[in-house]
């Protein structure tokens, strides 16, 4: 009925005359005519520029009824029309004229075209989402909120439209005037008895300037087997090419030969110290949260900083700000609930999260030799996250998040550490061109150790506090999409206190002074196509960074090994004195050429700087290791990476291949002098040795991303090697030769697997190899008066025995009833399938001078997990 009332009345309006609108000497020209339709009647008219040109109307004209005035312009212009819509009249010169027009060389004019891509059920934006245009053949790439453009000929193009994990949506697009679109775009689940699962949209691979990285999306996550029913972003993350780990319980990950502490964590673009629950088992990620993830593992945009080897950016979910959304899990180790619920209709939400574990089941089954056997654990998060949408458009996001661990290593020694996170960010489109976007965020990381020895109850603590803010400009320009802002960090690092705990304690108090520091960036950078196939990015960051008194730094006798008795001079600097410590240009290049539809290359260089450092002389990090800023005593690590690559794509985008080549140096690199005290020391500057490292190797990946079998390969051959050099033989390693890094892992192997078993069974598993890492031993030991002594020993000079994992999981989802009110399902899974004893660690017994080796989980792990979730 509504329809018919519509049509009805357009054919009205095509009747009634027009009034006088304007005139002029020159009669009535298209502008004037598309104005007067436009003002009177809500008719929208449209025209090539030829056409306007062409349109010289009598006065009179302006007195025709709609259906007279079309009817005159085809007869005497040979100008041909059509309704784009009820309200929409599109008119084009006919094809003699068009052969005329040509025939005089005129050039087309041109429009522009742009938008934003939000997901249609949710309306969250869609950052890694594709705009293909024909037949101009232009290929567009969204930015990080969604945005595009681009400058056409005025036209008719065929448009589809991409995002992660979506359906495509095709539309026919008439650009006569400047286009700004919201194109919607619904989330891909079944289709035809069949998950999809894709961590890219078909093609983002072949034209992505972003070498290195990789973009994962949930179902990617849920692909990849659990332990003991967890989701973890790290686990996933150490499956890919160029990524490892020291072993099984290790926290952090290293990348491309950096340490832990070279890879800067992101939860919606605040930053985070330790990303890991139970000394590295379990992620500090929320999966019920998880938006997508993205690891940056090659060239690092200039708009994020600070770490020099790679950069992982999770972002979590918008709130819904229509419908209600609930999840719950239980698990043997965890169980989690989640809320998701809109406060005003389609303009604010609120997510609120909590997790509690219980994992004293994995603790028990550690081996019997280990201490961890007889070890408690538990840990707490939670989460809030509050998203306001205003009538301009403009975004304000609140972030909160909190986690809490303790372990009892041994009856007497209880260790704690924390996260605390707080984020305000708000989002300002200026205009169709210009974005806006600032956060202001807080984090604070604390460790403790509770002592209850007899006679010396102690309690000892440290931690880092940084206020961060950043301000960044988007701003779209013909084929140009431009990041520029500035970002401060304020640090405060709290360097170790240790305090009794009872009146009878013999222990001492003592407290390490804090040490403040700034940071200060700006950045600028550019993504454009230069042509079809050939893309770049450039960038530029400029950062400095400045000490904060008070605060104590010393210069050293030249030809002597760093100690109090070679101090030959000491700056003091005062109580709220800044002082510059250096400032180091980052200049960021990218460049990617398309071969053929089905493959390109791509090659970047980055060099990055880093001001903090964490202290650690174990293998493994622990949490009460320290952090600590660079200054003249301990200076900025900077890295210079180059990389090539070859991508291909093949049966029609179902598998991925790519092939990546990188070499590495990494300037200040921190080791210590051997038997260095790390925790509460006045002399540590005295300890620590800074040398240089070298890493390479070649990246190898196939994937499968979609059918009922998904999965992919992932290979690396690689090296990472330091040197700390010195013409004072206390000041370094290894007599100054090269020597194995702690993460030297030369042969990294990674299989993941996924089959879709009919439409409610999913199979998961997943094959893990990697070289053994080095380890320090001595070559010989002896006994002297009864104590026995180590010798020869030099810096990481054996390995451990290679490791390799299976694991696997099924999983299932939902039922066959309709109409339900909550999805179910159900996930088992065995970790470590065939029971490997892979070596953590490998220490010598002082008392029979034998090498003994730990393995931490050399037993599988049958998990089985429930999941409820409140179907929208």
């Amino acid at each position: 009925m509504v329809k018919r009332i519509s049509l009805t009345f357009f054919i009205l309006i095509l009747s009634v005359p027009f009034v006088s609108y304007a005139q002029n000497d020159d009669g009535v020209n298209y502008e004037i005519l598309k104005k007067h339709v436009q003002s009177k009647y809500s008719i929208k008219l449209l025209a090539d520029s030829l056409t306007a040109e062409n349109i010289k109307l009598p006065d009179k004209a302006l007195s025709f009824s709609v259906n007279e005035l079309l009817h005159s312009l085809q007869t005497d212009f040979k100008i041909d029309y059509f309704f784009y819509n009820s309200y929409v009249i599109v008119l084009m010169s006919n094809e003699s004229v068009k052969e005329k027009a040509a025939s005089t060389d005129r050039k087309p004019v041109q429009y522009r075209f742009s938008g934003q891509l939000k997901d249609a059920i949710k309306g969250d934006k869609i950052n890694a989402g594709t705009i293909f245009i024909d037949p101009a053949n232009v290929i567009l790439n969204t930015n990080s909120s969604g945005y595009f453009e681009c400058q056409l000929d005025e036209g008719i193009y065929n448009i589809k439209v991409i995002g992660l994990g979506t359906y495509e949506n095709n539309f026919e697009l008439s650009l006569y005037d400047d286009v700004n679109l919201e194109i919607e775009l619904f989330e891909k689940t079944v289709e035809l008895e069949e998950v999809v699962i894709t961590s890219k949209s078909p093609e983002v691979n072949l034209i992505s300037l972003r070498p290195g990285s990789f973009e994962f999306d949930l179902n990617t996550l849920k692909s990849i087997p659990t332990f003991l029913g967890e989701l973890d972003i790290s686990r996933a993350v150490i499956t890919l090419p160029g990524v490892s780990t020291v072993g099984e319980g290790a926290s952090g990950f290293n990348v491309r030969g950096g340490s832990i502490d070279q890879n800067l964590i992101l939860m919606d673009g605040a930053p985070l110290y330790n990303s890991s629950h139970l000394l590295g088992f379990f992620s500090i990620f929320n999966p019920d949260l998880i938006k997508d993830f993205t690891l940056y593992k090659g060239l690092i945009p200039a708009d994020k900083g600070g770490r020099i080897s790679s950069v992982l950016e999770v972002n979590q979910k918008v709130p819904n700000k229509e419908k209600l959304g609930f999840n719950a899990g239980i698990g043997p180790v965890s169980s989690r609930v989640f809320l998701d619920m809109p406060i005003k209709n389609k303009k604010a939400g609120l997510i609120l999260a909590a997790r509690a574990a219980y994992p004293t089941y994995v603790l028990s089954s550690f081996p019997d030799e280990s201490s961890i056997k007889n070890s408690s654990a538990n840990y707490f998060d939670a989460n809030l996250k509050y998203d306001h949408e205003f009538k301009d458009g403009s975004i304000i996001t609140l972030n909160g998040y909190y986690s809490f661990d303790e372990f009892n290593i041994t009856q007497d020694t209880l260790l704690s550490y924390s996260n605390l996170l707080g984020s305000i960010s708000y989002e300002k489109p200026v205009n169709e061109d210009l974005k806006l976007n600032f956060i202001t965020s807080y984090t604070k990381y604390d460790a403790d150790i509770d002592d209850a020895t007899f006679n010396q109850e102690s309690e000892f603590s440290n931690g880092i506090d940084q206020i961060a803010f950043k301000g960044t400009f988007n701003y779209l320009l013909n084929k140009h999409n431009y990041k520029a802002g500035i970002e401060i960090n304020h640090y405060n690092f709290r360097t170790g206190k240790i305090e009794p705990r009872s009146q009878n304690s013999e222990t001492i108090f003592q407290e390490l002074p804090d040490q403040k520091a700034i940071d200060l960036s700006i950045f600028i950078n550019d993504e454009f196509n230069i042509s079809e196939r050939f893309g770049v990015q450039l960038g530029l960051r400029l950062s400095s960074f400045f000490n904060i008194g008070e605060d104590k730094f010393y210069e050293f006798a030249a030809n002597e090994t760093r100690s109090r008795e070679s101090i030959t001079d000491s700056t003091l600097l005062q109580s709220g004195e800044v002082k510059l410590l250096n400032t180091n240009p980052e200049p960021r290049l990218a460049i990617s050429y398309r071969l053929n539809s089905s493959s390109s290359i791509k090659a970047s260089y980055s060099r990055t700087a880093q001001y903090i450092h964490l202290m650690s002389n174990t293998v493994a990090s622990l949490p009460t290791d320290l952090w600590r800023p660079s200054s003249p005593n301990l200076e900025s690590g900077v890295s210079d990476q180059i990389s090539l690559g070859y991508f291909k794509n093949s049966k029609s985008n179902d598998y991925e291949t790519s092939f990546e080549a990188f070499y590495k140096e990494i300037e200040n690199t921190v080791d210590f002098k051997n038997g260095a005290r790390i925790l509460l020391n006045e002399e540590l500057p005295f300890q620590t040795l800074q040398g240089e490292a070298t890493a390479y190797g070649l990246e190898a990946l196939i994937r499968k991303t979609r059918g009922k079998f998904t999965g992919r390969i992932g290979y690396t051959w690689s090296r990472a090697r330091s040197r700390f050099r010195s013409n004072v033989a206390d000041d370094q390693l290894n007599n100054g030769e090269r020597l194995p890094a702690n993460f030297d892992k030369p042969h990294n192997l990674n299989i993941v697997g996924n089959w879709k078993l009919g439409r409610l069974w999913r199979f998961s598993t997943s094959f893990t190899y990697s070289s053994g890492r080095p380890v320090t031993l001595p070559q010989s030991t002896l006994i002297v008066n009864g104590v026995r002594v180590f010798s020869d020993i030099s810096r990481n000079n054996f390995r451990v025995p290679d490791f390799h994992r299976l694991d696997m999981s099924i999983t299932l989802e939902g039922s066959h009833k309709k109409n339900r009110r909550f999805d179910t399902s159900w996930t088992f899974s065995v970790y470590n399938l065939y029971g490997r004893k892979n070596v953590f660690s490998v220490f010598v017994d002082n008392n029979d001078g034998q090498a003994k080796q730990l393995s931490v989980l050399g037993a599988p792990f049958p998990s089985l997990t429930f999941n409820l979730t409140l179907n929208k």
